[in-house]
């Protein structure tokens, strides 16, 4: 599975590719939303009654529809609270794409399969090859921690720079260009090192 910083980056950078007129207190506050979205799925970690274990050896918080309910909701409160129009859409997309982020990133990581359209199919995708690490145990003393985070971080950094730059529409990714070019090739290298570890 991805880690903590890798989801929150997601969050992060799906936030950073649209422009925010709120006060910087509303911004904060949208911000930090989008990242316990996208970190929401893991809480199977903590709560039995939603671990795998009790359901049929099946991560319900790693499917499509658990990673849209509260995006849902969100976009529901929403529009209660008088949110219209281009605002209404874009916090929409971003609060669908952060939760939904998890199960890309998790994918990625290529050791395990998920049910992604459970209840309505047993479905289990997984790819034969990881192009991110898989989040060290967490301690202090665990190399394979610090390295699989740097490895994660070396992949996700560069290809979220683009993503925003892209964002900016083409005339700042011409400006950029060099830059951009400069980072897919820091992403290509830090993927190539994650594909050669051991699954």
């Amino acid at each position: 599975m991805s880690s903590v910083f890798g989801h929150s980056l997601a969050a992060i950078a799906i936030y950073s590719t649209s422009s925010n007129t709120d006060s910087k207190l509303n911004q904060i506050a949208w911000l930090g939303w989008l990242i316990f979205v996208a970190l929401v799925p893991d809480l199977d970690h903590f709560f039995p009654i939603l671990h795998q274990s009790a359901n049929n050896n099946i991560r319900i918080t790693h499917t499509i529809l658990f990673c849209s309910i509260l995006p849902a909701i969100t976009t529901l409160l929403l529009w209660i609270l008088r949110s219209r129009g281009h605002e209404l859409k874009t916090r929409t997309i971003q609060v669908f794409s952060a939760g939904l982020s998890h199960l890309v990133l998790d994918m990625l990581v290529g050791i395990a399969g998920f049910y992604l359209l459970w209840p309505f199919s047993d479905f289990k995708p997984k790819l034969p090859f990881g192009l991110l690490p898989s989040a060290g145990k967490l301690a202090l003393d665990n190399y394979y921690l610090y390295a699989n985070l740097v490895l994660e971080l070396g992949v996700l950094l560069p290809l979220f720079y683009i993503s925003i730059v892209i964002s900016k529409g083409w005339r700042t990714v011409w400006k950029k260009r060099w830059s951009m070019g400069g980072c897919l090739l820091v992403c290509l290298w830090f993927m190539r090192m994650s594909f050669n570890l051991v699954r």
